[in-house]
């Protein structure tokens, strides 16, 4: 799978939010070991899912690729390639994951991590372009669901549905690159910027949080799971505490929703 990703942001602060394990834990993983240099072995954490990812970096290069590589038992050797270049003024990264199984009972697996690229490298955006070299603070709150990931972005865009879990009150639909009004179950005013949309996902920029708020979706095996990631830099006190209870609420109301 493929993603591609603009930026204001200079190659080399790309880069290293890549290859510098400091620099890829203040957006994407928990916790990181290893430089990201040719030759090299680093490992990435994600503590939320007691997981760890360890890969081989087959190519690195300075502000202008980085290529990790591995394997897990019973699947292909793969591949993750972050192509990083300037073209029109901007700074153009292209991702592409390959070493996925076929047939159609990895599709499910394919979609959803093709949608999680698509999420990542918007907050990449995001970080890079306001938050660069900020420490970052993360809550995750998961639910199982019996959901239809094929319809779980209207829940996620459209007034209509939100209002039923989520919103009191919605300006209009949710649209990429679009601003956005609405106001919370809790009668918290939200205005920010649809960062990106996925088919089943949903990525907002909340700047009075400096937050990246994401509405997912994915797989665990024979599980659905819904969720929604908060990822702040410098939050207010008690903020993250507050919005993890509001959070855990709010996908509470989604899950009876559908169980009606």
């Amino acid at each position: 799978m493929e993603a591609k990703m603009r930026t204001s942001a200079d190659p080399m602060d790309v880069w290293n939010a890549w290859a510098d394990p400091e620099k890829i834990s203040q957006w994407f993983v928990d916790r990181a070991e290893g430089w990201a240099h040719t030759g090299a072995d680093v490992t990435w954490f994600f503590d939320e899912f007691g997981y760890r990812l360890p890969y081989r970096v087959v190519e690195s290069i300075p502000g202008e690729t980085v290529v990790f590589g591995g394997e897990m038992p019973g699947r292909p050797p793969f591949l993750l390639e972050i192509t990083i270049k300037r073209e029109a003024g901007e700074t153009v990264v292209r991702l592409v994951n390959s070493g996925f199984l076929e047939g159609g009972s990895f599709d499910e697996e394919y979609e959803g991590v093709a949608s999680g690229w698509i999420l990542a490298l918007a907050m990449l955006k995001y970080y890079v372009e306001e938050h660069y070299g900020e420490n970052k603070e993360t809550i995750l709150v998961m639910r199982e669901a019996n959901v239809d990931f094929n319809s779980l972005i209207a829940w996620y865009t459209q007034p209509e549905l939100m209002n039923r879990w989520l919103t009191s009150s919605a300006d209009g639909p949710l649209r990429e690159g679009e601003e956005y009004h609405f106001v919370l179950r809790n009668g918290t005013p939200v205005r920010g910027r649809v960062a990106k949309v996925s088919k089943r996902e949903l990525a907002n920029i909340w700047p009075d949080q400096s937050a990246f708020v994401e509405l997912k979706g994915w797989t665990a095996g024979p599980k659905k799971l819904v969720a929604i990631r908060i990822t702040c830099w410098n939050p207010e006190e008690g903020f993250m505490d507050h919005a993890r209870r509001e959070t855990e609420a709010a996908l509470d109301r989604l899950v009876t929703v559908w169980g009606t």
